[in-house]
């Protein structure tokens, strides 16, 4: 027969698995099915009643009692203290949250990061403890041991990673467009395809020219990002899922800002992490440059835009890897009109919901490209697959200090992103290549 503690641990781990049920329903706003109300009813059915409504106990509790007493006995047999009943586990509950999340997939993952932030960052020892001892219990996280970074107790839990890096991938056109891969090193030479074998007409009896596929290397070197937050320690205290969730959301969408700031305007300097992007890459190989006097967007024409297209490399021309990258106020006030005046419009064309397009190509939107101005590119169109690849070292880490502005009361974060990013097939002086651009007249 199981101890009277034995039991009540069965108690608090069945309340834990109803509590998770409820939350799941509430994050989807909506109402348990059949299924799960059968299963809600069946966690509380065997729980029973705890006889403090004046009702006479049943279930666990009832068998919480009958060994409570037995226990009892046998102490008193062996003339020892009678033993003092523990009593149940108790664990905080999930915090309401209000609105829908932003980063995670569930409020059950938001909430179990935020138990892990308690556990490793706490600047209360006993809500540390607490924090712990529930992920022990609970299975969360189990690998995570107290004070060994070696061994887990300082590594990002992967909800909160996941969380922050879609964030990032959904904020920013960087990760949807390049192309993606992962560092086994912080220095990392990708292999890359530069030529073929070459066909010969060798004469009869003649030898037959030898010749190899080549590669070359894309060389990355991983840079670290890093975005440092504050946090209340009420908030911490009263409204754990939605902190969670901010903090992810917020780190998640300034890493893809940054992120598509060094895509398109890195110039190789430390202003953009060493990273050399789109405009400093885009040759005269592959750039329409407008009529002199042409020094605003407003200028551009159909033929630019077609011309565009024709200088992308016909061996980087994959049809669903095609994309346009701009502004969002250039499409608006350049592209717009331009499709407009072409005629033909109906009410589902002008208004439609589809995404963005041109001459059939998706548009992605950056308010990191130039604004109008002379000697500018306002248009990128290409197979940015091909041409960019973004190579990531690490997920996400976290550190956080209650020092850092003890005054203020808050905990202080700071997460970091290791990553590279590098344009191997952009134009030449007089070559194309994976992606073609744009560009105004000098002034």
């Amino acid at each position: 027969m199981k101890s009277s503690k034995q039991i009540r641990e069965d108690i608090a781990d069945l309340y834990a698995k109803a509590q998770a049920l409820g939350e799941l329903v509430k994050t989807e706003e909506r109402e348990f099915n059949a299924e799960e109300s059968k299963q809600f009813d069946a966690y509380l059915a065997e729980i029973g009643s705890d006889g403090l409504d004046g009702e006479a106990k049943s279930g666990l509790w009832a068998k919480v009692e009958q060994a409570e007493k037995l226990e009892k006995i046998e102490a008193q047999i062996k003339e020892k203290p009678e033993p003092v009943a523990e009593a149940p586990k108790v664990y905080a509950k999930p915090c309401k949250f209000a609105g829908r999340l932003k980063a995670f997939a569930n409020a059950q993952d938001a909430y179990n990061a935020g138990v892990w932030f308690k556990a490793n960052f706490s600047k209360s020892e006993d809500v540390r403890q607490a924090a712990r001892q529930e992920m022990n219990d609970k299975g969360i996280y189990a690998a995570q041991t107290e004070g060994t970074g070696s061994a887990g107790g300082n590594l990002t839990p992967d909800s909160l990673a996941a969380a922050v890096i879609n964030a990032r991938e959904n904020a920013g056109i960087a990760p949807q467009l390049a192309q993606r891969v992962v560092m086994p090193s912080d220095s990392f030479d990708l292999p890359k395809r530069s030529s073929g074998q070459t066909v010969y007409y060798p004469g009869e009896a003649s030898a037959i020219t030898a010749s190899d596929k080549t590669y070359g290397l894309v060389q990355l070197t991983a840079v670290k990002r890093a975005v440092m937050t504050q946090i209340s320690n009420e908030l911490i205290a009263d409204s754990l899922v939605n902190v969670m969730d901010d903090v992810a959301a917020d780190a998640g969408h300034a890493l893809a800002y940054q992120a598509d700031n060094e895509f398109i305007n890195g110039d190789g300097t430390s202003t953009y992490g060493g990273e050399t992007g789109l405009v400093s890459s885009c040759a005269a190989g592959g750039t329409v440059t407008l009529d002199s006097g042409e020094t605003g967007f407003s200028s551009i024409t159909l033929a630019d835009l077609h011309s565009c297209v024709s200088k992308v490399a016909d061996k980087f021309w994959v049809e669903p890897n095609m994309a346009w990258i701009m502004r969002r106020s250039t499409f608006a006030e350049v592209i717009q009109k331009l499709v407009y005046a072409g005629g033909g419009n109906t009410v589902d064309s002008i208004s439609g919901g589809q995404r963005p397009a041109l001459f059939g190509y998706p548009i992605y939107f950056s308010d990191h490209m130039p604004a109008s101005a002379a000697s500018k590119f306002g248009v990128f169109f290409g197979n940015f697959n091909a041409g960019v690849v973004m190579g990531d070292r690490q997920g996400v880490e976290i550190a956080s200090s209650a020092d850092y502005a003890f005054n203020l009361d808050v905990m202080t974060l700071r997460l970091t992103a290791r990553y590279d990013l590098a344009v191997h097939e952009a134009p030449g002086a007089s070559s194309t290549g994976a992606f073609a651009g744009i560009k105004t007249a000098a002034s």
